[in-house]
């Protein structure tokens, strides 16, 4: 049975500016209704912060189908936005006593012991129709966490979230991290998409779906320590399937996306100080380089290296490759004998967290340059007209970390014009322009062809 999506308050932007006049109407002509009640001026702000905050999440989850969020009750899930929980359960009377949202008690389970679900009756949800998918400054939320630390609990089988240390490694790695995610949720990102197509990645319709404000990175680790995992999650263009990143655009510009080749393999090679096998991927078993079968075997050579147990392909994906278990592990330890007896060791968390190093010193690098990339692990996109410097910077930085220089290639950019309306796209970044965040005499361009 596939799972319920539903949309948590407390993760959705705390201020989308879009409502902001709006909510300080209704709260205005709520007062008005109140006979001899006058609010202090830092209360009245805080109100007024609170009812933005619902109205964003509530539009959040409008333009990816869904009718209401979810409000975790107690205070400690309310971050530091300016107002807190008795602001919000006043904000919600408000709107529930003006005709524009239901409150219920939530259905349990999904990580919700109690909680508010807060759902938008029909005029709200008119509004969000009127309004459209449009793009809005936001406010970036420094207070979150975006350096996270898990340990795997065998007896539970199931990963645990520990207290993040307060180490001055740790401050650093967060202030870098903030900077970068302050200076990415200012960029207005979308792919370039018909109005049908671009409607079903927004609303997760099938097996695709992005949120297009989460534009937010943190580092996770792995087995309690800061020197294993570390990669960069988060951001929308990390959850699209690769066939749809080619459209992605950064401030309305066509983009480029540069891959490193087999990089933990690669990294394990350097580490022993080992001359790289050529193809790492290629076990003469896909004549037709297809690329789903070199998916598989990447995935298992990755697993076979991450994995502390034994570790064996499923049977649909055996078949596919027509090989058997025992076959295709012969294969992999004929192709890559100089390290098989790293194997199912768990060293792969360790090259992880070489990489994530690579990833952070692009990220920053580019940063300082004034060129945004997005990052994608072991690829970043960038705007196609600094895809040269992405590519000396990716060298750069690789070999400053492992000692060797990387493969780097264009990932499978094979762009095709996408016929159809492109209004929704049209308005997104019409509204950006308004904003002022680009100049309003940049062109729509159509897209470029690639391949």
């Amino acid at each position: 049975m596939a799972t319920e999506k539903r949309v948590f308050a407390n993760a959705c932007s705390p201020r989308i500016e879009l409502f902001e006049d709006f909510c300080k109407d209704i709260l205005s002509q709520y007062l008005a209704t109140q006979s001899g009640r006058g609010l202090d001026v830092d209360v009245k702000k805080q109100w007024e912060g609170a009812l933005v905050w619902v109205v964003s999440a509530l539009y959040e989850a409008h333009h990816i189908g869904i009718k209401s969020v979810i409000l975790p009750i107690g205070k400690k899930n309310f971050p530091n936005f300016g107002f807190g929980y008795q602001s919000t359960l006043s904000s919600l009377d408000i709107l529930k006593s003006t005709g524009w949202i239901e409150v219920r008690v939530a259905k349990q389970g999904l990580y919700v012991n109690r909680a508010s679900e807060i759902l938008a009756l029909k005029k709200l949800q008119n509004l969000f129709k009127q309004t459209g998918l449009v793009w809005t400054p936001l406010q970036y939320d420094d207070s979150r966490e975006v350096v996270v630390v898990r340990e795997r609990d065998d007896f539970l089988n199931e990963r645990l979230t520990l207290p993040t240390p307060e180490t001055s490694e740790v401050w650093e790695m967060r202030k870098e991290i903030h900077e970068i995610n302050r200076r990415t949720s200012k960029l207005v990102i979308c792919p370039y998409l018909p109005d049908a197509p671009l409607r079903r990645l927004i609303r997760g319709e099938g097996k695709e779906f992005c949120n297009l404000s989460d534009l937010s990175y943190r580092r996770i680790f792995a087995m309690g320590r800061l020197d294993r995992g570390g990669r960069f999650y988060g951001g929308w263009w990390q959850n699209i399937r690769r066939g749809l990143r080619p459209y992605i655009r950064i401030n309305d510009e066509p983009t480029i996306e540069l891959d490193f080749g087999s990089t933990i393999v690669t990294l394990i090679y350097a580490q022993f100080k080992l001359p790289l096998p050529l193809d790492s991927y290629e076990l003469g078993i896909n004549p037709d380089r297809d690329i789903e079968k070199r998916d598989v075997i990447k995935k298992y050579i990755a697993a076979l290296l991450n994995t502390r147990s034994k570790y064996g392909l499923s049977k649909e994906k055996l078949e596919s490759l027509g090989v058997s278990q025992k076959s295709l592990r012969h294969l992999v330890e004929e192709k890559h004998y100089q390290i098989k007896h790293v194997f199912e060791t768990g060293v792969g968390l360790e090259l992880m967290f070489q990489e994530s190093k690579i990833t952070r010193l692009i990220l920053l690098e580019l940063l300082k340059q004034n060129v945004p990339v997005l990052g994608i692990h072991d690829g970043f996109i960038c705007q196609a007209r600094h895809e040269r410097l992405l590519n000396e910077v990716m060298n750069e930085c690789f070999y400053n970390v492992s000692g060797v220089y990387p493969t780097i290639k264009p990932a499978n950019n094979g762009l095709k014009i996408r016929r159809g309306k492109h209004r929704v796209y049209d308005l997104f970044i019409s509204s950006a322009r308004r904003s002022g965040v680009m100049a309003a005499s940049l062109s729509l361009a159509p897209p470029i062809c690639r391949g």
